[in-house]
């Protein structure tokens, strides 16, 4: 079998605030979607409102083949597939395992596209992230973990106890 007969998780670019829409269009015409949302409490002037927002704005991610990439771009709302040294990326099982972990821990969680300076490497040493690793960086009162989406070159920051986490060293 070769890599292009191969289903992998691509990332398509859409227009902005269509991922819903276009998520349920894919999903219509059986694809294999995901698009982690977090829920975020919207302040208006007389009430609050939970919504669902794309953790990553609008990133869809299809588990496709690679010859499949052209049709798929063809649809409306969808501008590009995500690629790194002009090649689409491929997102791996483990990532979209992560990633789904963290949305359903209802942790904060921030998106950053920046590169971040390392301060301690650490490794989860139990709960629903036993095993994986990330960096922990410092603020005003508090402690963020860093979490590295390698093949998306993005990091994701969660506030995290920790008492849980065990330092590996370099």
């Amino acid at each position: 079998m070769t890599e292009q007969s191969l289903n992998n998780w691509f990332v398509f670019y859409t227009k902005s605030r269509t991922e819903k829409k276009i998520n349920k269009k894919l999903n219509s015409l059986g694809y294999e979607t995901f698009l982690p949302l977090q829920t975020r409490v919207s302040q208006w002037k007389d009430r609050k409102k939970h919504i669902d927002f794309p953790l990553f704005p609008s990133y869809i991610f299809v588990n496709t083949q690679e010859k499949i990439i052209p049709e798929i771009l063809k649809m409306d709302g969808i501008v590009y597939v995500i690629k790194i040294n002009n090649k689409p990326v491929i997102v791996n099982q483990k990532e979209i395992e992560l990633i789904t972990k963290l949305i359903e821990s209802k942790l904060e969680i921030e998106v950053q596209d920046n590169k971040i300076m390392i301060v301690t490497k650490i490794k989860f040493s139990s709960g629903v992230f036993k095993g994986y690793e990330g960096t922990v960086i410092k603020e005003e009162n508090s402690k963020k973990v860093i979490i590295k989406i390698e093949s998306l070159e993005k990091n994701l920051l969660i506030k995290f106890d920790t008492r849980k986490l065990k330092t590996i060293q370099n």
